[in-house]
């Protein structure tokens, strides 16, 4: 598989008017301290010949105490751009609109044997997949391929948060093809955060219909934020 980001021809798109014009990179940071762990922002990193500062583009705040994890994703004004929620059962995560509808995106972690791995689909006319795909145990570096082409590369920047749980705030940075929607950083983010501290996943019955399948996870829901409410 290539090591380079790929610029997509035909945009992979959830909310148009996010996709990205070109390379981008953004600072993914996941609040620990929050009641919920469930609340992240997203800042876009400024190019090197830019003097604008950085602001958030997303922000994510999560629902302290839900059993399904919902997270309300919002845009840099405010405005809900999508939630998202866990299945019931299982580790099979759903991106809707805000009010409940259609999955606009399902997002199934597979077995992982420590690595991130997780199938991503994003539902339209034509349903893209995405391959999420850890390159090491410590989820240092996370890869996200389109047909083995390569659109976005995830790398843990506080490594001691691998070793040492909420002893601070969990940061990442996202760097983006040019044709990929932006509002899929924080949707796959929260998903490899909810996952971060699982030794194996498996997930059977997903399908690229978005329809609940059966689920398992061998995770705790200590490092998921999730109160069992």
């Amino acid at each position: 598989m290539a090591s380079e980001l790929t610029v997509l021809k035909q945009p992979v798109a959830v909310r148009p008017e996010h996709v990205c014009s070109h390379t981008t990179t953004f600072r993914v940071r996941q609040h620990c301290l929050s009641w919920s762990f469930g609340d992240f922002t997203v800042t876009e990193t400024p190019q090197a010949d830019s003097s604008s500062s950085s602001s958030p583009l997303f922000t994510v705040d999560g629902k302290a105490g839900s059993w399904t994890q919902r997270r309300a994703v919002r845009d840099a004004s405010g405005l809900p751009v999508f939630d998202m929620r866990r299945k019931n059962v299982g580790a099979t995560w759903f991106v809707e609109l805000p009010g409940g509808s259609s999955p606009l995106i399902t997002l199934a972690p597979r077995r992982n044997d420590m690595k991130d791995r997780l199938d991503v689909y994003v539902h339209g006319e034509e349903e893209v997949k995405l391959e999420v795909r850890g390159l090491d145990v410590w989820k240092k570096v996370t890869h996200v391929y389109l047909d083995e082409r390569l659109v976005m590369v995830v790398k843990l920047v506080n490594l001691l948060s691998v070793y040492v749980p909420f002893l601070k705030d969990n940061q990442w940075d996202v760097r983006v093809s040019q044709g990929m929607d932006a509002s899929l950083v924080p949707a796959i983010m929260v998903v490899l955060a909810a996952n971060m501290y699982d030794s194996s996943l498996l997930v059977t019955g997903s399908s690229a219909t978005g329809q609940e399948g059966a689920a398992t996870a061998g995770a705790s829901g200590r490092a998921t934020g999730d109160s069992g409410k």
